[in-house]
């Protein structure tokens, strides 16, 4: 079933979600430097520092679900990406899909999400469907597909965070 989730519980699958991206990139060997949480800073800033590989990776996590009730119809659902690009190599990709019941993460390079909100600049919109073209051209870490959880780990943290 496609419920809509309203602002608090947004925040909260965002927090969520991040912190299973950085669970992941410790399970591939990254260890995290830090961790900018919204507001934090008057520049724009990329949500995850994690050293990789001897290399400082920054990274952007964004979180959508997979089908959004619009009006009377339901559409795919659209990363919401920053009006202000901030410095980073990539981009964690998080699709809740409520009707597999997984959630699935792709990291991708930073190139096409911020040239699309060059072009796009009031409120980009990044689909889901773009992010599957370019994402096996553009991984960022060589050798780390889309890593699949199920969605229930998404859940169970943002029940973790509620408390």
């Amino acid at each position: 079933m496609i419920v809509p989730v309203g602002q608090r519980e947004k925040k909260l699958r965002g927090d969520a979600f991040e912190n299973i991206v950085m669970d992941e990139l410790e399970g591939i060997g990254c260890e995290i430097y830090k961790r900018f949480r919204g507001g934090e800073s008057p520049e724009p800033l990329p949500d995850i520092y994690a050293v990789c590989d001897g290399r400082m990776k920054r990274i952007e996590a964004k979180l959508t679900q997979a089908w959004e009730k619009s009006d009377d119809r339901i559409r795919s659902g659209r990363f919401i990406l920053s009006e202000d690009i901030s410095p980073k190599e990539c981009y964690a990709f998080g699709v809740d899909d409520q009707i597999e019941e997984v959630l699935t993460i792709d990291f991708v390079r930073k190139e096409d999400p911020d040239e699309y909100i060059r072009v796009h600049r009031k409120r980009p919109k990044y689909p889901i469907a773009r992010m599957r073209d370019v994402r096996d051209a553009s991984r960022c870490f060589p050798g780390v597909g889309t890593i699949t959880r199920p969605r229930e780990d998404l859940l169970a943290e943002v029940r973790r965070l509620a408390k």
